[in-house]
């Protein structure tokens, strides 16, 4: 399946028309992860959107992000708080704030593959076309 068809069933893009996910594919840089992999982590610089075009991620937050209980000293495990699969996609608040990520992303398993949309790039894409931002 290539990558535009794949877009095609992405919940984000249901309503664009194919010129305007070609233009989603084109902007787009594909990664491949394995399991155990970080795309990135709580805390880091948000400013990329991701799309599961293939695989399974893992949404974690550190417990003490989301509790201000602390049962012991020791460093706490992550919590998973969401699972992702193809055709989803993550990261979006960061396309609009580009603040702080509020939890990390973790590849559940092997051969999982993203497409990455660079904030710059898909506003550059709205810019050029204004409806793909309207849609």
């Amino acid at each position: 399946m290539t990558r535009i068809e794949r877009l095609k069933h992405v919940d984000i893009f249901a309503e664009l028309d194919n010129a305007r996910i070609q233009r989603i594919a084109e902007i787009g840089v594909e990664r491949r992860y394995q399991i155990g992999d970080i795309v990135f982590e709580e805390g880091s610089k948000s400013d990329e959107l991701y799309i599961i075009l293939n695989g399974e991620i893992q949404i974690q937050a550190n417990p003490h992000s989301v509790s201000s209980t602390s049962i012991s000293n020791t460093p706490p495990m992550p919590a998973t708080i969401a699972r992702l699969f193809q055709g989803q996609s993550f990261g979006e608040v960061g396309l609009v704030d580009e603040g702080i990520r509020t939890a990390s992303a973790r590849c559940a398993v092997s051969d999982t593959q993203l497409l990455i949309l660079r904030r710059d790039d898909l506003m550059q894409a709205c810019k050029e076309d204004l409806s793909l931002g309207s849609s």
